[in-house]
């Protein structure tokens, strides 16, 4: 199983309070507090879409369901087959700049098994 090793799904803050206090504050009056405004917009929308890509990347690692059928897809595909060699960690680096670091299952090319060139 693939495991989330600094985040899990409990934990992540409420998704949408930033966005909700922009929604609280008065209209802009100028065009200067609107582009302020617009900004502010943007970077409390991108941070929302940040964290829902971290549930969902956390809830697909911690899905067996997903796991498994996708390291039998990885060893089908392979020509030589795959030993698996314990858990390594990693990280991925999602869209908008969070690394998240992963521990996930390790395999490789199994040495032990001759290839034969035609």
């Amino acid at each position: 199983m693939l495991t989330l090793m600094q985040h899990t799904t409990q934990g992540f803050p409420q998704p949408f309070p930033t966005l909700e206090a922009l929604l609280a504050e008065p209209f802009p009056r100028t065009p200067q507090d609107m582009m302020q405004l617009e900004q502010q917009l943007s970077t409390a929308a991108a941070q929302t879409a940040e964290q829902m890509r971290r549930v969902h990347l956390t809830r697909a690692h911690e899905d067996e369901a997903l796991v498994r059928p996708a390291m039998a897809q990885a060893r089908a595909q392979r020509a030589v087959p795959l030993v698996h060699k314990g858990v390594r960690t990693t990280s991925v680096l999602l869209l908008g700049g969070t690394r998240l670091i992963l521990e996930t299952p390790y395999r490789r090319e199994d040495n032990t098994v001759r290839h034969e060139f035609c």
